[in-house]
C-alpha cells in the first residue's frame, strides 16, 4: 500500500469511525428526549382537563369546559380528546379516536407505532353520605369521569427526519473537510517524503542527477541531505570507475591490436616456416617413391619402405595441423559420393600392417560388401586417424575394424584391447591436444588432434562419432554412415578402366624449388608421363607456340616473383584453353591462401604428398 494511501486513511478512518458511533448515538438520544417529551405533554393534557372537568362534570353544565377543550385543541400532536361518563358514555370529544385506542375506563396508556393514548380518572372528594357501597370510590375519592386523550407521533417523525437529515448533512460536510484537510497534510507533509522515495528509485536505477530540495522547517532535511551527498558520492565514483574503465579498456584495445599484429605475424611466419619445411619434405617422399621402383635388392627395398615410413609419419604430422587450420578457417568442404567401404579398409590394411606389426600386435580388417555415402577422402582421414590412435594406446591382442549394416544406415566400428579411457576422461577424449597417459606430452605420441579431427570431420560430414571404453580392456569407436545405393556404385564401377599407365600423355610441372621439381617429373616419368618442368608461367609457355595443349597442369600455389599457381594456371588456360585440367600442390596452410585456393575451384593437394594420393586425382582428372 502506498504511504500516501496509509496516510489519507490514518486521517479518515478515525473521523468516519467518530462520525459512525456519535451520530447514531445522538440521534438516538435525541429520539428519546422527543418520546419522553410527548409522553409527558400527552399526560400532563389529560389531567389537566381532568381537573378543569370537575366542577362541569358534577354540576352537569359540560359547556364550561369549551374554553378548555379550545385551548388543549391548539396542542401540537392533539388527534382525539374525550371526555366519558362512568358508564362509558361521552360526555363530549373532540376529533375521532384511531382504530385500537379505544381505552377501558381505568388509568392506563397505551401505545401504537404511530400513536400513543393516555387514560385519566376525574376524581372528587366522597361524601359520608355515599356510604361504602356507591361505585368508583377510591381511598376516599370518587370517579365520576373518565378523560382520554391521543397524540400522534407524526410530529415526532419529522423532527427525526429533519435531525437525520441535518446529522447527515453535517457528517458529510465534515467528510468532505476531513478529506481536504487529510489531502492538504499530505501534500504538504507526505511529499517530501515521496520526492525521497522517487529520488531512491532513480538512484537505483542509475540515474545519479537529480537532487532533492531540503525542507526548511522538517526532521526529513537531515535524510535529504544525506541523500543528495550519497547520490553526489556515487556519481562521483561512477565518474572514477568509467575513467578507469576507459583507460583499462584502451590499454586492453592496444594490448588486443598489439595481439593481433603479433598472432599475425605468427601466422606469417609458421605459414612461410610451414611452406618451407614441406618442400624438402614434399620432395622427399617423391624421391623416396621414386627410389622404390628403382631399387634391386630385398635389403635396399626394405631400407627404401623404413625411409617411406619415417617421411609418413612426418607427413602424417604436417597434415594434421593443415586440417586443423582448414576446419578452423571453415575452408574445407564435403564432395560425397558413392563408393565402396572395401576400398577404404584395404587402404587402411596397406597403411598400418606393418606398423601393426611391428608392435607385435593383430589389425584385423572385416571385408563388406557395404557401400556408403560420404566423402572418400575425409572418411579416409577419419579412419585413419581413429586407428592410428588405437595403434599408439594398444600394447598387447590387436585392432579390429569392421562395418554393419543398421536399417539404411552403415555402422563403421575400431575396436581395440588398448588402456582404455577413464569414464571421468572419455568426455574430453574429442577435445584439442587431449592425450590418455601422456602428461609429458611425449611428441613420439603425436600431438593430441587425431581424434579432434575425426569428430570434427564428422561433425562435417553429419556422421555421428562415439566412444565406449572399458580401462583396462580397450575402447570402441563408432561412426554411423549413411547406406549407398549398390545401383549407383555398379554403374561407376561398369565405367572404370585399367589406370595402371598413363599412356604417354604430357604434363606440365610449374614448380620453384628445383628440388621438389625434380622429384615430381621422377615420380611421373616413372608413371609414364610425359613430363615438362618450368618455375613459373613465363618458362612454360616460352617455346610453345603452335605445341599441342598438355593433358594436366600441375603447379604449387606459391611460385617466385609473387605469382600464384592460380594466376599461372590462368595464363596457360588462356593459351590452350579454359578447359585444361589443372591442380594445385601447396604447401601453404595460412586461412587466408587455403581460401583462396578453396574458391579457385581447383583440385589441391597440400605438401607432403604422397604418391598414392597424387597418382589418383590424375586418373580423375585424365580419365573423368
Amino acid at each position: 500500500m502506498k504511504i500516501r494511501t496509509r496516510a489519507f486513511l490514518l486521517g479518515m478512518v478515525p473521523a468516519l469511525l467518530l462520525a459512525g458511533i456519535l451520530v447514531p448515538y445522538h440521534s438516538a438520544s435525541r429520539l428519546d428526549d422527543l418520546e419522553s417529551t410527548l409522553r409527558k405533554r400527552g399526560m400532563t393534557l389529560a389531567r389537566y382537563l381532568a381537573e378543569s372537568a370537575q366542577y362541569p362534570v358534577i354540576s352537569g353544565n359540560i359547556a364550561t369546559l369549551e374554553p378548555v377543550l379550545e385551548q388543549a385543541r391548539s396542542e401540537a400532536d392533539v388527534v382525539h380528546m374525550a371526555i366519558y361518563r362512568p358508564d362509558g358514555n361521552p360526555f363530549v370529544f373532540f376529533g375521532d379516536c384511531p382504530p385500537g385506542l379505544n381505552l377501558p375506563l381505568r388509568a392506563t396508556v397505551k401505545d401504537t407505532p404511530r400513536h400513543i393514548a393516555f387514560s385519566v380518572p376525574v376524581e372528587i372528594r366522597a361524601s359520608p353520605m355515599d356510604g361504602p357501597f356507591i361505585p368508583d370510590v377510591r381511598d376516599g375519592r370518587r370517579v365520576v369521569a373518565w378523560v382520554q386523550v391521543t397524540m400522534s407521533r407524526e410530529g415526532n417523525e419529522k423532527i427525526a427526519r429533519g435531525m437525520i437529515i441535518s446529522s447527515l448533512a453535517i457528517v458529510l460536510s465534515g467528510i468532505a473537510l476531513t478529506v481536504l484537510l487529510v489531502h492538504f497534510l499530505a501534500l504538504t507533509g507526505i511529499k517530501p517524503l515521496m520526492e525521497i522515495i522517487h529520488a531512491v528509485r532513480r538512484i537505483g536505477e542509475g540515474d545519479l542527477s537529480g537532487r532533492l530540495p531540503l525542507s526548511a522547517k522538517s526532521e526529513l532535511k537531515t535524510l535529504q541531505a544525506g541523500i543528495n551527498q550519497m547520490s553526489e558520492a556515487l556519481a562521483s565514483h561512477r565518474r572514477d570507475m568509467q575513467a578507469r574503465i576507459d583507460t583499462a579498456t584502451a590499454e586492453m584495445a592496444r594490448q588486443k591490436e598489439a595481439a593481433e599484429r603479433a598472432n599475425l605475424a605468427k601466422s606469417k611466419f609458421l605459414a612461410t616456416v610451414s611452406h618451407d619445411l614441406r618442400q624438402p619434405l614434399h620432395a622427399l617422399g617423391l624421391f623416396t617413391a621414386s627410389l622404390k621402383q628403382r631399387v634391386g635388392t630385398p635389403e635396399q627395398l626394405a631400407l627404401a619402405e623404413k625411409i617411406e615410413a619415417s617421411v609418413n609419419a612426418q607427413e602424417e604430422m604436417f597434415n594434421a595441423l593443415l586440417d586443423l587450420s582448414r576446419l578452423e578457417a571453415g575452408t574445407l568442404e564435403a564432395q560425397t559420393q558413392t563408393f565402396a567401404l572395401q576400398n577404404l579398409l584395404d587402404r587402411i590394411t596397406r597403411d598400418y600392417a606393418t606398423q601393426a606389426r611391428e608392435k607385435g600386435l593383430r589389425l584385423v580388417v572385416r571385408a563388406t560388401p557395404l557401400a556408403v555415402c560420404s566423402d572418400p577422402m575425409l572418411l579416409t582421414r577419419i579412419l585413419s586417424n581413429l586407428v592410428n590412435n588405437a595403434l599408439r594406446y594398444t600394447t598387447r591382442g590387436g585392432i579390429v575394424v569392421g562395418a554393419r549394416r543398421r536399417g539404411d544406415r552403415v555402422l563403421l566400428q575400431v575396436w581395440d584391447t588398448g588402456i582404455g579411457i577413464d569414464a571421468a576422461d572419455l568426455p574430453h577424449v574429442f577435445e584439442e591436444y587431449f592425450q590418455v597417459g601422456n602428461p609429458g606430452r611425449d611428441r613420439r605420441q603425436g600431438l593430441g588432434l587425431g581424434l579432434n579431427i575425426a569428430r570434427r570431420l564428422c561433425q562435417l560430414l553429419g556422421h555421428p562419432l562415439e566412444a565406449r571404453s572399458h580401462p583396462g580392456r580397450g575402447s570402441v569407436f563408432s561412426l554411423s554412415l549413411p547406406r549407398g545405393d549398390p545401383n549407383a556404385l555398379e554403374r561407376r564401377q561398369a565405367r572404370s578402366r585399367d589406370w595402371n599407365r598413363f599412356d604417354g600423355q604430357g604434363v606440365v610441372v610449374i614448380e620453384d624449388d628445383p628440388d621438389a621439381r625434380d622429384a615430381l617429373r621422377g615420380l611421373l616419368t616413372d608413371w609414364g608421363l610425359k613430363v615438362r618442368v618450368a618455375e613459373d608461367a613465363d618458362a612454360a609457355l616460352s617455346g610453345v607456340e603452335g605445341a599441342l595443349a598438355p593433358a594436366l597442369v600441375i603447379s604449387d600455389y606459391r611460385l617466385g616473383k609473387g605469382e600464384t599457381g592460380i594466376a599461372a594456371i590462368a595464363r596457360l588456360r588462356r593459351n590452350w584453353g579454359e578447359n585444361l585440367p589443372a591442380m594445385l600442390i601447396s604447401g601453404d596452410t595460412s586461412p587466408e591462401n587455403v581460401a583462396a585456393m578453396v574458391a579457385s575451384g581447383l583440385p589441391v593437394l597440400h605438401k607432403p604428398v604422397r604418391p598414392a594420393k597424387l597418382r589418383a586425382l590424375l586418373q580423375t582428372l585424365l580419365y573423368p
